[in-house]
């Protein structure tokens, strides 16, 4: 059964496209097929995962202009496939009505691509795509993602994060915390185990590898097969997996 997910949060450095660039990655290297949509104007999950930024994307899709299959591409990464973002979406976001039907449209025809998984990188706004894909994502089949930087001032903004969260919508899969070997990172995600519990995902470290995976435009599972890094990102991958099998 396909399954949806989207990273999300209302605060830009927060670690959204490095999550679902990554987590895609790990999909992938676990042999499903995974598509990557980049919702965010600002096209960095596009610069990450394409050398070369294609043509069509997912502005085109949402204005009917493209069938979702056609504007899809493969990336450098056996088994990862991208529908790119670009600016041509910034004005999408101040569409609310437009946007969520398009979006809808978009939904449909995904449900129909042979992908395992489709997960959204979404804009750190409250505009109208992240508002809409939140509306139309079939909650049975989808879930969220919450990333954060276990730093005090990325804390800004995170409860916001839950005010966009419904009882009808697609539930909060997990929050995913992101750290430094510092007393402060431990302490900040001590802060949010015991405040969410299990909600709280294995986290991953800030390494190098990670840093430098978009400059060879792979997730870092391609671009750096025998980092260390890959431990995190390996057990995040299966921790997610996991949770999406109930």
């Amino acid at each position: 059964m396909r399954r949806y997910l989207a990273a999300f949060r209302v605060k830009g450095g927060s670690g959204t496209t490095t999550l679902t660039a990554n987590l895609a990655g790990g999909c992938a290297k676990r042999r499903l097929r995974v598509l990557a949509v980049d919702c965010d104007p600002a096209g960095a999950l596009t610069w990450h995962l394409a050398a070369t930024a294609p043509a069509l994307g997912v502005a085109d899709v949402l204005a009917g202009r493209v069938q979702l299959a056609a504007a899809v591409v493969p990336t450098e990464a056996h088994g990862l496939d991208l529908l790119a973002g670009s600016e041509a979406l910034t004005e999408w976001d101040h569409r609310p009505q437009v946007a969520r039907a398009a979006l809808t449209a978009l939904i449909e025809q995904a449900s129909h691509l042979t992908h395992d998984l489709v997960i959204f990188d979404t804009a750190p706004t409250r505009g109208a795509l992240l508002a809409g894909l939140l509306d139309v994502l079939p909650p049975a089949d989808s879930a969220l993602l919450l990333p954060v930087r276990c730093r005090a001032l990325d804390l800004a903004g995170f409860a916001q994060a839950f005010d966009l969260l419904r009882d009808d919508g697609p539930p909060l899969l997990g929050i995913v915390p992101t750290v430094r070997r510092d007393a402060l990172s431990r302490d900040v995600l001590a802060a949010l185990v015991e405040a969410h519990g299990d909600k709280v995902l294995p986290e991953v470290r800030e390494a190098s590898a990670v840093a430098r995976a978009p400059l060879k435009h792979l997730p870092v599972q391609y671009a750096a097969p025998h980092a260390a890094a890959l431990e995190d990102w390996e057990r995040l991958t299966r921790a997610v997996l996991r949770r999406l099998e109930r």
